[in-house]
């Protein structure tokens, strides 16, 4: 016997009315799970617990604009992935796009990062963050993927990250990322994450889902949420990708003050410049 399971939506006796009643009695994590049939969206355990759907994604066109610099952010590894976003002047930031490649290198990983650099942001000034990890060599005979960043003339920042304590530095970037999901400017998000659209190129369709539910924290035997991350990939490749740029842009934030200004290419390297005054 072969059982099929519908969404609520298909029965002729289930509406909008019916389904904001069982919301209102059912928990976050069974709404997922029994209504929505999406287990992805299963929130026990999440980690972004501020994060909505309805208000924090963007469908449509690709929401780039040109006159803002692109901020590429590099996770490295065997699953590695590269994030794009913006930082827009009134401190919101949008999500544009995200790639993640499996059983690659880094040499195939710049690769790609041109190629989508150039379809998607055209003579855009990039502004590059990485993994601190990335500086050190993993072996003699192996040099440090930052090196193969620099023979593309691309100049990761990631000085701030270093300066932070390792123990905490996740934890922060974590803050700093709920923060922003639970503030508003004019009545606008302060992060959204541009999840793509009907025969459009770009979007972040993974970190959608991190963010949603996938992203969580590891359940002990017995079903319990413990403080442990599941840092499964590829959720937490784009979700690093995301830290560190928290964190290395929030450095900016920090040193307004003091006469930090950016200096961003129209190419694909991007370097900081202090103003000694």
């Amino acid at each position: 016997m072969i059982k099929y399971r519908l969404h609520w939506s298909m029965h002729p006796h289930k509406d909008a009315d019916w389904y904001a009643a069982q919301c209102a009695r059912m928990s976050e994590d069974e709404v997922a799970r029994e209504l929505d049939i999406n287990y992805t969206l299963s929130v026990s355990g999440r980690v972004f617990t501020a994060y909505q759907p309805q208000r924090h994604e963007l469908a449509g066109a690709l929401p780039y604009n040109p006159q803002l610099p692109v901020w590429r952010i590099w996770d490295f590894g065997k699953t590695n992935a590269v994030l794009y976003g913006q930082l827009h002047p009134d401190g919101r930031r949008i999500l544009l796009h995200e790639r993640v490649l499996t059983d690659s290198g880094t040499v195939e990983q710049v690769r790609v990062a041109q190629e989508d650099s150039d379809q998607l942001f055209a003579q855009a000034a990039f502004h590059d963050v990485c993994d601190p990890a990335g500086t050190y060599a993993a072996t003699r005979d192996i040099k440090p993927e930052v090196d193969y960043l620099h023979e593309h003339g691309i100049y990761p920042e990631y000085q701030y990250i270093v300066s932070l304590p390792t123990v905490g530095r996740k934890r922060r970037g974590l803050e700093l990322v709920q923060n922003a999901l639970s503030q508003n400017v004019n009545d606008t998000p302060m992060l959204r994450v541009y999840t793509g659209g009907d025969g459009t190129i770009g979007g972040c369709p993974i970190l959608q889902a991190a963010m949603a539910g996938g992203y969580c924290y590891k359940k002990d035997a017995a079903g319990n949420v413990t403080d442990r991350l599941d840092e499964k990939h590829p959720y937490e490749d784009v979700v690093d990708c995301l830290l560190y740029w928290f964190l290395e842009s929030h450095r900016a934030a920090e040193l307004a003050d003091h006469h930090f200004e950016p200096v961003y290419s129209a190419g694909h390297w991007s370097t900081l410049v202090f103003d000694q005054d």
